[in-house]
Parts: C-alpha cells; sequence; structure tokens
C-alpha cells in the first residue's frame, strides 16, 4: 500500500501504447481491481495521463456495454472482480472474448481466496501479458 504500484502501472500502460506495435492482440489493457480501489485507478490516470492520450472506460455498473469490438476502441478497461466474475465461461463472452495486450490484477489475490469464479475467469482469459 502506498508503494505506487498503480502509478508504475499505468507507466506501462502508456509506455506500450506510444510504441508502434503490430499487434497480434488487440491493444487494449484489461484492469480488473476490487471495487474498493476502482476510484484510485480512475483518478490515478486523470491525474498522471496527458488528457487525450489514453481512452478508458470503466466496465462497471448497469448499463455496461458488454461488446467485445468496443473494448478494442480504448487503451484500458477498467473493471471490478465481481463484475469479472460474471463473464461467460463458456460462451466466452464479454471480458473472456477478446485477446488482450495485458491483463493486470490489481490486488491479484483475492482471485486465490473469495471466489472460485473469479478464478477461473482469470485462467481463461487470453492475453499476451499478465
Amino acid at each position: 500500500m502506498g508503494l505506487g504500484k498503480t502509478i508504475q502501472m499505468i507507466a506501462l500502460i502508456t509506455s506500450k501504447s506510444a510504441i508502434n506495435l503490430d499487434f497480434t492482440y488487440s491493444k487494449t489493457t484489461l484492469i480488473v481491481t476490487p471495487l474498493s480501489v476502482l476510484k484510485n485507478w480512475i483518478d490515478q490516470i486523470n491525474i498522471h495521463v496527458k488528457k487525450g492520450s489514453l481512452s478508458y472506460y470503466v466496465f462497471h455498473g448497469i448499463d455496461r456495454n458488454n461488446d467485445p469490438e468496443f473494448f478494442k476502441d480504448h487503451d484500458i478497461i477498467i473493471t471490478t472482480y465481481a463484475i469479472f466474475a460474471q463473464s461467460d465461461i463458456k460462451e466466452r463472452s464479454g471480458l473472456l472474448a477478446i485477446k488482450w495486450l495485458q491483463v493486470i490484477l490489481d490486488e491479484g489475490h483475492i482471485i486465490c481466496t473469495k471466489s472460485l469464479k473469479q478464478s477461473i475467469a482469470a485462467c481463461n482469459l487470453n492475453a499476451e501479458r499478465r
């Protein structure tokens, strides 16, 4: 806590988006976080990233857009473990339908202790970098 891990991850995302890569995967980073720190991610992105240089979408709430093509239009998708656990593993829909550039599991130890469904969903993510 307070070691700057969030800022380090934002710097990593920013550096990867600045490099002109031939993406086999999408250019999008998925961040899965506890609800208690969701706002911190949003605040830190807004503070430390030049406005307009990265686009992000908060995949949370009732009216969330579940279209994988919509996800690909953003540099970052931020969601919570509770929403993430609702992903349909058999259908590979929603968050599991996209090939992510990278996945960041903030407080990743949560998937070992909270819900088997969260763990299974995390193992089924398709990402170039985890």
